[in-house]
């Protein structure tokens, strides 16, 4: 049996989530981070028996912050703000998702060997452990806070998520694009490289825009003047 490589494995990720009546596409992604090429085509053959139930743009954004999981490499040494065996995907503000994230969480994501815990904030304030996520999805009620929210996470090997203009700018590392009906990505790599985290070059390649704000001078670590 061919085995899809990860590369692959995620192609066939982004076509099918981006296919708007694709809800057992969703579903069975969610779930498996590699899989035989037997079971992609029975989740196309379950696409086209399905071709008629819409999928929300929420769902969709939860499978993609599911996989950002597995496409985006964090340091050797754990993040000394959670647990060994835990992987927290942090909401922060008015939750979008719904039930959207209850399919996974608690559950282990096989790839990385870790419990998935859903942390949903609520509104932000100063008081609040954020450092604790290895993800962190900010949403569009929080953009008031966000140089605060980033400020305060720099250097921090948490990745931050957003779906609102100007994100990337406001010195945020991936924001998430609606494109009828597509959802694409768009990517700020100075502040994953002062993080130390690493996206894989896969999803970069798919990634609508990929920059550096601000430029940074790789050698000493420092925004280039």
């Amino acid at each position: 049996m061919k085995i899809l490589k990860k590369n692959e494995i995620f192609q066939k990720t982004y076509m099918a989530v981006n296919r708007p009546f694709c809800a057992v596409a969703y579903l069975l992604f969610l779930y498996f981070g590699c899989i035989a090429s037997s079971g992609a085509f029975a989740i196309e053959r379950k696409a086209e028996e399905l071709a008629s139930k819409k999928v929300s743009e929420y769902k969709i954004k939860a499978v993609y912050l599911y996989k950002f999981l597995m496409f985006v490499d964090w340091p050797e040494t754990d993040n000394p703000d959670t647990k060994d065996d835990e992987i927290v995907l942090g909401i922060l503000g008015k939750d979008p998702f719904g039930k959207n994230f209850d399919i996974v969480d608690g559950k282990v994501i096989k790839s990385r060997g870790k419990i998935l815990r859903i942390k949903r904030f609520g509104d932000y304030n100063e008081k609040l452990d954020l450092a604790q996520c290895d993800l962190l999805f900010i949403c569009s009620s929080e953009m008031k806070n966000i140089s605060r929210i980033v400020k305060g996470l720099k250097s921090k090997p948490v990745l931050t998520v957003a779906d609102t203009k100007g994100f990337l700018e406001a010195g945020g590392m991936i924001n998430l694009l609606i494109s009828n009906p597509k959802v694409q990505w768009e990517v700020n790599m100075t502040p994953l490289w002062w993080s130390n985290l690493r996206p894989h070059s896969q999803f970069l390649r798919i990634a609508v825009r990929v920059v550096e704000i601000p430029k940074i001078n790789k050698e000493k670590g420092q925004p280039f003047k």
